[in-house]
């Protein structure tokens, strides 16, 4: 006890001398208390203000790349209603990208927004003039956006929503996006930004396409609900025969000699025709759009002509590429030997082309006036008769050369032609243009394919599985309800197509030639009725399966359903206008800045250019020269689009 007392007593102690110790230096001299001194490290405070300015400029810039302003900018006032300009951007991308293929929010593209463009300008507004393809655009956004916000609304009050198939192609989008940006080594964000603009991400641009959707429904569900008499109809008849009737025609295609061996040969009749079938025939004069190249690939193929080259006295074509705006220029070169074969060639056509018109005198003879001319493969497929036959073809679904001719006024039957272009013939024989009235009809049907050995035999064995998997599905239809929603039910959980499980199988108002031969007769026979189920097969170059078919419907001529959307269409429009004292566009100065950005030293150059233009023939309106080279450039900008959205 006495030691833990005399602890405590040496610690007591120990503590008053620490205390006075303390004390004593915090007292001068005299006695006075000492001022306490304040300690400041001014580098530490710089450093930390330092690393406070660059997280708030690193901050700054990640709101800037990430489209902060252009999504909370209010960039303009449409029917009442805050747009921002991200969503200006994407009507105005969107627009960009439909008619140019042009993705406007890359530097390419923003130097031809800078640029006056009168024939592009001419074709949105019919007016020639030196407007900017951006205030071309931007324009165009405030005389359509009112409408489509309106519509929009109006969709959302009457409660409509999108179907599950309009869900399904949104979805579809978006995965075509991510697969361009993949294949282009891109996210897809930055696939998104470079279309949409700054800051665009998946969840943004599909609410937008979503509302755009919207739009549209609402306009078909009121053209669909329009009231359109019989007098309507014909007088919209008498108006448009051009676009109501349709012509029926006999056609085949002669390609010239071709190409030299070390150039690469482009598809022929040959492989492309002798898997045709005859409904793909009829499609061979359609208006189709050839795929787009990459840049990259161009590169390849200028590097690699450039390179077999050296050793050749073959001249050598002129390669320019233009990194930066990753385009490139081939200027051909003039080859004596392969001008003198490009002119052997063509007169060999133009022979051949002679000789088999000479040949035609009516309908029947027109194959046996080709048979000299088909290639091996080409015999197997015109072995039948109609393989040369084009029913039932309207004016729009033609290329313009085509359709010139067989819809020409004074067109007659047995009238006969060659159209020559791009180093083929196409030659055509005219049976006669009709306004057809086969009704057209509304089935539901579930497909199942049969498998395909080297895309050409039928596997025996899966074939008797597809009919034996039909005949089931057929059964169990018959067992249950037999109703047409029970069939669309079968249709979503067994149909193997595509386009239509996710509806029910269901396809409406189809016209005749649209589908495959059994089944068009199946729902055309006169005795069919509604309700009617059955089960047909076929075989064909392009598919096999079985169609078990669920009967609807007929419905008028695709000629009066033409007519009346036209009508529809017209008294829509008409009362979309009257809806004016609703809608307003108001540009808000603060946010357009964000809209478009364009390059403004490719601004000033044009400018300098017009000027000068204008300077040295005041009269005269711009030089097509000039209007040719934006829209190459244009052109260019679309070819190194990396994306294939939008088709």
């Amino acid at each position: 006890m006495k030691n833990k007392n005399e602890q405590e007593k040496w610690k007591s102690e120990e503590l008053r001398e620490q205390r006075k110790e303390r004390k004593a230096r915090m007292t001068t001299k005299d006695g006075q208390k000492k001022a306490i001194r304040k300690k400041t490290n001014l580098l530490a405070i710089v450093a930390v203000l330092v690393v406070i300015a660059v997280l708030c400029g690193l901050f700054f810039l990640f709101r800037i790349n990430n489209g902060y302003f252009e999504k909370t900018k209010v960039a303009a006032k449409v029917n009442g209603e805050d747009i921002t300009a991200a969503e200006l951007n994407f009507y105005a991308g969107t627009q960009l990208f439909s008619m140019m293929r042009m993705q406007a929010f890359t530097p390419s593209g923003q130097r031809i927004l800078a640029r006056p463009m009168p024939a592009f300008n001419q074709q949105i507004n019919g007016e020639y003039n030196d407007k900017s393809v951006r205030n071309i655009i931007l324009d165009q956004l405030k005389e359509d956006l009112p409408k489509l916000k309106f519509m929009q609304a109006q969709a959302k009050a009457d409660g409509l929503e999108l179907n599950e198939q309009q869900k399904q192609g949104l979805d579809n989008y978006i995965a075509q996006i991510k697969a361009s940006a993949a294949q282009y080594q891109m996210t897809p964000n930055e696939l998104l930004a470079a279309i949409f603009g700054k800051g665009s991400d998946e969840a943004q641009v599909r609410r937008y396409i979503g509302d755009l959707f919207l739009s549209q429904l609402y306009e078909q569900t009121k053209v669909k609900d329009s009231e359109v008499s019989e007098e309507d109809l014909k007088a919209a008849y008498e108006e448009n025969k051009d676009e109501f009737e349709s012509v029926s025609y006999r056609m085949f295609v002669l390609n010239q000699a071709s190409a030299e061996p070390e150039e690469e040969p482009e598809e022929t009749t040959e492989t492309a025709d002798a898997e045709s079938t005859a409904e793909d025939r009829s499609t061979a004069g359609t208006d189709n759009t050839a795929a787009e190249s990459t840049p990259e690939a161009e590169t390849q193929k200028a590097d690699e002509s450039a390179g077999s080259s050296e050793n050749s006295t073959k001249p050598t074509d002129k390669v320019e590429i233009d990194e930066e705006n990753r385009s490139i220029t081939i200027e051909k070169a003039y080859d004596p030997k392969a001008k003198a074969k490009e002119i052997k060639d063509r007169e060999d056509l133009d022979k051949k082309t002679s000789d088999i018109l000479e040949k035609i005198t009516d309908e029947a003879s027109f194959n046996e006036a080709i048979r000299d001319y088909l290639s091996d493969a080409e015999k197997e497929v015109y072995k039948d008769e109609k393989a040369t036959l084009v029913s039932s073809a309207y004016k729009s679904t033609l290329q313009p050369e085509l359709a010139q001719w067989l819809f020409d006024p004074a067109r007659k039957e047995g009238d006969k032609t060659a159209i020559t272009s791009s180093g083929k013939a196409t030659i055509l024989y005219f049976i006669n243009r009709q306004l057809d009235e086969t009704p057209t009809y509304t089935t539901r049907h579930i497909l199942i394919r049969v498998g395909m050995e080297d895309g050409k035999s039928i596997q025996h064995s899966d074939r008797e599985a597809a009919k034996t998997k039909a005949e089931n599905i057929l059964k169990e239809y018959r067992d249950g309800e037999q109703t047409e929603e029970a069939f669309a039910a079968l249709a979503e959980k067994y149909s193997d197509d595509g386009g239509s499980k996710l509806n029910g199988g269901l396809y409406e108002n189809t016209p005749r030639g649209r589908f495959v031969k059994s089944y068009e007769e199946w729902a055309l026979d006169p005795a069919r009725k509604a309700g009617d189920v059955d089960l047909v097969y076929e075989e064909n170059a392009s598919y096999s399966g079985y169609h078990i078919i669920y009967f609807k419907s007929l419905g008028d001529p695709i000629w009066k359903q033409a007519a009346k959307l036209k009508v529809g269409q017209d008294q829509f429009t008409k009362w979309l206008d009257s809806q004016s004292d609703k809608l307003s566009y108001e540009a808000v100065e603060d946010g357009m800045r964000y809209v478009l950005p364009f390059d403004k030293a490719a601004a000033k150059e044009a400018e300098e250019s017009l000027a000068a233009a204008k300077e040295s023939s005041a009269d005269e309106k711009p030089e097509p020269s000039a209007t040719e080279e934006n829209q190459a450039e244009a052109s260019s900008a679309a070819e190194s689009a990396e994306t294939t959205a939008g088709k």
